[in-house]
């Protein structure tokens, strides 16, 4: 079970971050956009707990 749960967050994290870096590479703003969308819906989703 642990080594299933490492391929496929391995897998997964290394898959997000190869989106990200695409993103980035060809489109600047839209990543930051993205990335500054993610950050205030973590923080709303703690404030509202």
């Amino acid at each position: 079970m642990d080594l299933l749960n490492f391929l496929v967050v391995g897998i997964h994290g290394f898959h997000s971050i190869f989106f990200f870096h695409l993103i980035f590479r060809e489109q600047p703003i839209l990543g930051f956009g993205l990335i500054l969308a993610i950050v205030l819906y973590i923080i709303y989703r703690r404030m509202n707990r």
